[in-house]
């Protein structure tokens, strides 16, 4: 499995509580800091991670969470985080 980038935000357009608990960053909602995932081990969710494909060795794998977060935004563009309320 792969950890999300974004744990609670599963798809459509974000809101300021699905972007809460971003791993390995600041939550700009609450201040805290969430360690991200380079360890040695993690305890997530299961719900905060999706299936690895079959065809995907580790190390493709682990630049998916980035990487699917670029592509998204260079499809749909940035968003302004101040204004998106709930």
């Amino acid at each position: 499995v792969c950890p999300l980038f974004f744990p609670k935000w599963k798809g459509s357009k974000p809101k300021s509580s699905t972007l809460a608990g971003v791993l390995g960053g600041m939550d700009v909602h609450s201040g805290t800091t969430r360690h991200g995932v380079l360890r040695d081990t993690i305890r997530i969710k299961e719900s905060e991670v999706a299936k690895i494909p079959a065809y995907l060795s580790d190390e493709e794998a682990c630049t998916l969470p980035c990487a699917g977060l670029t592509a998204w935004f260079a499809v749909k563009g940035s968003y302004d985080y101040k204004e998106m309320g709930e």
